[in-house]
């Protein structure tokens, strides 16, 4: 045996020894697994354990951390573990965490915090966050999320109802290159600036989401500060009650492509470079309801007008009228022909 394939060999027994120890946690509210509590089983756990969660309501007056821990967290059915901040705390505090550190199918609600009223990810770290629900949060920076110099990953989520006092009603991610946001939905919610997210320097990318309703004096959806280049693709930018749709400041430049940005109270220019951009009504199927699937001849989807599924959903009900198209004197009497 030579000594590459010597050293192949410890190699694989290493990993095999290593996978082999991997435990699985369960943590159940009412005692039927090992223990009562998420943080239990956090503190419980080594990196490269999963530890999963009933469903059921799990009410914290602290921050859940991994302590620095590579550990999957889950719901044991998605959505259905329910982490209940009560006002006081925000649910989760990462701190150089990487990949493998994982939130996966929680729903998250009535958090508070001065950073961040659901999750804080600092110290550089690059965590995965998917299929979780954040909803009536507050925090003065990042209602929702607070992103600080870390490469923060939250995939297909919703972000409903959060408030910040200052920047990022549902984000706020700072110098953050690297940090991504894929497939999300982000509605109803305010903030002093940046209703639906705040970026301050950095290039984050934010691909195939849904921005809508968002309020904030300037900046309803979207405000970029300071140089970086923040990649806004594939995404819609619709409805905000309050400020333009996307914002520039202190020579932010962000690259848009491939979006819609339409009916936001304070305008729908576009601050950044732009290719291959709409301004048409996304054509939700039930926006009131919280249903933003696309009606069968949405723009957004690929055919009705742009090249590229636009938005974190795809088509979800047949055809449909502009529920906001403007109303002319014309249109008013051929109801009555």
């Amino acid at each position: 045996m030579t000594r590459a394939t010597a050293c192949a060999a410890l190699l694989g027994l290493l990993a095999c020894a290593t996978l082999a120890g991997a435990d699985t946690i369960y943590v159940h509210w009412n005692g039927s697994g090992d223990y009562t509590t998420i943080q239990a089983g956090m503190d419980a756990a080594v990196t490269g354990d999963d530890v999963v969660v009933a469903s059921g309501t799990y009410s914290i007056s602290s921050p859940i951390t991994y302590d620095g821990k590579e550990i999957q967290l889950r719901s044991e059915f998605s959505q259905g573990a329910v982490i209940d901040c009560q006002g006081v705390t925000n649910a989760f505090s990462f701190d150089g965490e990487g990949g493998a550190a994982q939130l996966l199918g929680f729903t998250i609600q009535n958090g508070y915090a001065t950073y961040g009223g659901a999750i804080c990810c600092i110290g550089g770290g690059a965590p995965l966050i998917s299929d979780c629900i954040i909803r009536n949060c507050t925090a003065v920076r990042g209602g929702a999320v607070y992103v600080y110099e870390s490469s923060l990953n939250l995939w297909p989520s919703e972000i409903t109802d959060c408030t910040a006092t200052e920047f990022g009603g549902a984000i706020y991610c700072y110098n953050s290159t690297g940090a991504t946001f894929y497939g999300l939905i982000v509605g109803n919610n305010t903030a002093g600036d940046g209703g639906g997210m705040y970026s301050w320097g950095g290039a984050p990318s934010v691909q195939l989401c849904t921005f809508y309703r968002n309020s904030a004096d300037g900046s309803g959806a979207i405000h970029c500060r300071a140089t970086g280049t923040m990649m806004l693709l594939q995404t819609i930018v619709a409805f905000s009650t309050s400020g333009k749709g996307i914002y520039c400041q202190e020579g932010a430049t962000p690259y848009v492509a491939y979006c819609d940005i339409y009916g936001n109270a304070g305008g729908d220019d576009n601050c950044g470079s732009s290719y291959m951009n709409g301004n048409e009504d996304p054509r939700f199927c039930d926006m009131d309801e919280g249903d933003l699937t696309l009606c069968a001849n949405s723009w957004c989807l690929p055919g009705g007008g742009s090249p590229a599924l636009i938005g974190a959903r795809g088509e979800g009900c047949g055809n449909c009228d502009s529920p906001v198209a403007p109303a002319t004197w014309g249109t008013v009497k051929a109801l009555y022909r």
